[in-house]
């Protein structure tokens, strides 16, 4: 029990530490874009394993639909290295 209390309390202190140093070398986000690059930064922190796992799954999605995948496959969408 104390040795689970203990790795609790030191990950919420680490979680925090990190997360109040990127948030103090940003100012407010002023654009889209920003909030956009800061909720992924969280996401990918917080949830890494469910992040992934949805982006998998939403392109499993988009290419299961034949016009879609006909679509993506003849621009080169996704089949070419960004």
């Amino acid at each position: 029990g104390i040795v689970l209390t203990m790795y609790v309390k030191y990950v919420h202190h680490k979680r925090k530490s990190i997360t109040d140093n990127y948030l103090s070398t940003i100012s407010n986000p002023e654009t889209v874009e920003e909030a956009h690059e800061i909720s992924l930064k969280f996401m990918y922190q917080d949830f890494p394993f469910l992040a992934s796992k949805a982006l998998e799954f939403g392109l499993f999605k988009t290419y299961g639909i034949p016009s879609i995948s006909a679509i993506l496959y003849g621009t080169g969408e996704l089949t070419q290295e960004a």
